[in-house]
């Protein structure tokens, strides 16, 4: 007997929600992220996925799996419980579209199942790619564009674009652009580059949280775990697993800076000499693709000839152009009726933004569980320090951004941080990744607060969790910054301002 019910809707037409509930089987999912140290060293982060299985009665979805003809429809799913005999309301617990879909063919036990691969909203924008306009790469570095302000912008055009208020962005990004980049990796470097993190929210919006979120709240815990629970004050679960590993430990981090500066003008670009541009006759098109190697401030001029194959200067009007930040696109059309046009001497110059590796900033633990020395060895530190290195993200331009980063990671990295494992877990439609909650086991050893980092969930007999839950850092405590309505103080002895 389940102690839940299920609502699926699944938009086949792309307008309205079919309700396939009466044939779901069963499903199940997980959403997760990376630790806030992790993600921002790593610049990247992962697609929340699930799994439907649908009974496939009377060949009901034979139609949508011809021509492929599911691949992208959006899902949703609700779940209603029951707690002390009182259901709660309807609440969403995936939003997504279908990425992959499996067909079995009926058995002796069983009727044919389909089974939905699913990936949350933002899953069909991993291979969209997006190329920022030349005009507009010149005016966001004329202005104070933060990480929240360009994650706008490479959602622009997307049904992800949240319609509440998102987190304000920290840090102010001189140049920002990109050439054929994936929208969501550029999400994920970008929010890295600034400490934060962007994912996917349980209704499907796209959501960035700054690197000051992430460090609010940490004393408050939304829910309480405990072996045996009690109602209204613990939430129980069934095993646990308690990972103790250095794999996120470091004592020192390093952050590399690339600036970049309006260089020279220079040429930005010309044909390899095997290169032969021919614009054919009759109405005929070429599209010339000018890839530059840096990023353009201004281009200023386009040089050619355009003559016969014999070499006689030949008029085919002005050609289209469409200027991106780091590739221009030249279509040239040749309406006579049988000469074709030969395209020669071209030449495009400009003024090109350059740059490179200018800074490393580094970040070095003074906790005792580094520094501790054993008395009886005449001197020798108790722990190898270990070295974390950033690098490669294109969005840490700036010195003040560099060490930033470097203390905020190490107040993450720079001691311990226990991982407990919970399986079976009531579950809860509120409950999400990024949680702040308590773990009481006594068995265990464990009493600490921390962030859920993953949540797998199972709909079948039951509506169960299991969860993923790491200890934090308090990170504005041990790095040096200033945090307002504080008690902190203010100068060269203490602590500094960041923004």
């Amino acid at each position: 007997m389940r102690n839940f019910n299920v609502m699926l809707e699944i938009s086949w037409d792309d307008q309205a929600w079919d309700l396939e509930s009466d044939y779901l089987v069963s499903a199940g999912g997980t959403f997760q992220f990376r630790a806030p140290g992790d993600f921002i060293a790593s610049g990247g982060g992962s697609l929340d996925q699930a799994d439907i299985v649908l009974a496939n009665v009377a060949d009901r979805y034979l139609p949508y799996l011809a021509n492929q003809y599911f691949y992208q429809k959006h899902v949703r799913l609700y779940v209603s419980t029951t707690v002390n005999g009182v259901a709660t309301d309807m609440l969403k617990i995936f939003t997504g579209a279908i990425n992959s879909a499996r067909l079995n063919t009926p058995t002796g036990s069983a009727g044919s199942m389909l089974t939905l691969s699913c990936t949350s909203e933002e899953g069909p924008f991993l291979q969209r790619k997006y190329d920022l306009l030349q005009s507009r790469f010149k005016q966001f570095a004329d202005s104070n564009i933060t990480e929240a302000d360009w994650i706008d912008v490479l959602l622009e055009g997307t049904p992800l674009t949240r319609p509440n208020p998102k987190d304000e962005g920290l840090i102010n990004i001189p140049w920002l652009w990109a050439d054929d980049e994936s929208i969501l990796e550029e999400c994920w470097a970008v929010a890295a580059a600034c400490g934060g993190i962007f994912y996917s929210d349980l209704d499907g919006w796209a959501t960035y949280k700054n690197a000051s979120s992430l460090a609010k709240d940490v004393t408050v815990p939304v829910e309480t775990f405990a072996r045996t629970g009690t109602a209204g004050t613990y939430t129980p679960y069934s095993s646990a697993t308690l990972d103790l590993n250095q794999d996120e430990l470091y004592s020192d981090v390093v952050v590399e800076v690339s600036t970049r500066h309006i260089d020279e003008e220079d040429l930005l670009w010309e044909p390899e000499e095997y290169e032969r541009l021919v614009v054919p006759a009759g109405g005929g098109k070429l599209t010339v693709i000018a890839t530059y190697d840096d990023p353009v401030y201004q281009i200023n001029n386009f040089e050619y000839e355009i003559t016969t194959e014999m070499g006689t200067p030949f008029d085919i009007g002005a050609p289209t152009m469409v200027h991106y930040a780091q590739k221009s696109e030249i279509t040239f059309t040749n309406s006579h009726a049988y000469y074709p046009a030969l395209i020669r001497y071209f030449r495009v110059t400009g003024v090109p933004v350059t740059g490179r590796t200018a800074f490393e900033f580094k970040a070095s633990s003074i906790l005792p569980y580094w520094t501790d020395v054993i008395p009886s060895s005449g001197g020798q530190l108790r722990r190898q320090r270990r070295t974390r290195s950033v690098r490669g993200n294109n969005y840490v331009q700036t010195q003040m951004q560099g060490q930033f980063l470097a203390d905020l990671i190490l107040a993450e990295s720079e001691a311990p941080r226990p991982i407990i494992s919970l399986n079976g877990v009531p579950g809860k439609q509120t409950r999400f990744i990024g949680d702040v909650v308590e773990v009481v086991d006594t068995r265990l050893g464990v009493n600490f607060k921390g962030r859920i980092l993953s949540l797998s969930w199972t709909l079948g007999t039951t509506y169960e969790h299991s969860l993923t839950i790491q200890s934090f850092g308090t990170v504005y405590a041990n790095a040096p910054y200033f945090v307002l309505n504080s008690t902190d103080q203010i100068g060269p002895s203490s602590k500094k301002m960041y923004y």
